[in-house]
């Protein structure tokens, strides 16, 4: 049932990280209906890609969804380059899944498979778009991204400090710009770092 897939999630969470500088905090939001194959039967799925990666993986829990969003979060931690690693890989399997025929909109949720989103802190929104939208636009034509959007702030409590980043393209340009994300979220980590936080009801 549904609460096998999500039940033991809790039990290997506990990997202990310092919270040093070394440590390195992504967080991306994946559909609803990709997380039960990204836990996997009673998390074999989830625990497998963590040792694989060597990294922490958290999901928000079912109904915990990214404002603005039908999203659930993932939490991914440890070092630079094994979280890049887990971050591809999980970009990869939402990718390569099949939709459920459950689910009422394919075709949506076939596009939503062609990207990725990215959570930044809000309030390095600036350093991302640039002035008139300058960042943006670059980042957009340097990895020739279909898309590469930012959350309508109106969608956003004034105190919540988190914002996604859409970005959609050819696979391997995805990659790269997914990567540059990560290296410009470790250039301001000295301004504001993603937070570990996976509890968004009361936004």
């Amino acid at each position: 049932g549904i609460n096998a897939e999500y039940g033991n999630q809790e039990v290997s969470q506990e990997v202990s990280y310092n919270q040093d500088d070394e440590v390195t905090r992504v967080k991306i939001s994946i559909p609803q209906w990709a997380a039960p194959v990204l836990i996997g039967q009673r998390g074999a799925n989830i625990a497998k890609m963590r040792r694989d990666c060597e990294t922490k993986i958290v999901t928000s829990q079912n109904g915990e969804r990214f404002p603005g969003s039908k999203e659930r979060v993932v939490l991914i931690e440890g070092g630079s380059e094994n979280v890049t690693a887990a971050v591809h890989m999980i970009v990869d399997l939402v990718r390569n899944m099949k939709v459920p025929d459950t689910f009422g909109n394919v075709e949506a949720a076939q596009r939503r498979q062609k990207g990725v989103n990215m959570i930044i802190p809000k309030n390095l929104s600036g350093r991302f778009i640039g002035s008139g939208g300058g960042t943006q636009r670059e980042v957009l034509e340097q990895f020739a991204l279909d898309r590469y959007n930012f959350q309508s702030r109106e969608m956003l409590a004034e105190d919540f400090n988190e914002r996604l980043i859409y970005i959609s393209g050819d696979e391997e340009n995805v990659k790269e710009a997914v990567n540059h994300v990560i290296e410009k979220l470790q250039d301001y980590e000295h301004e504001s770092r993603v937070d570990s936080n996976l509890s968004y009801q009361q936004f």
